[in-house]
């Protein structure tokens, strides 16, 4: 019963993971779509908005990853 308990709490940990690198994919096409717009402000604002989402979702992945590792461990209380 623990084990399942166990597998079904890593699934999701699982689905975020999968979540975040699809996300992380898209963000960084589009970084290389606006690439060239770099010469306008504009152009520069959303290549912040789109450099910051990469790294938190590329964040978000890295976490979900280690959780799920952690709960899958033998040590896990």
């Amino acid at each position: 019963m623990i084990s399942i308990a166990q597998q079904n709490k890593t699934s999701r940990y699982f689905d975020m993971t999968t979540i975040a690198t699809f996300l992380s994919g898209v963000t960084a096409s589009m970084i290389q779509t606006t690439a060239g717009d770099a010469g306008t402000a504009v152009g520069v604002l959303a290549n912040t908005f789109y450099f910051s989402s990469l790294v938190f979702s590329i964040g978000s992945a890295v976490n979900s990853l280690l959780v799920m590792s952690w709960r899958r461990s033998i040590v896990f209380v």
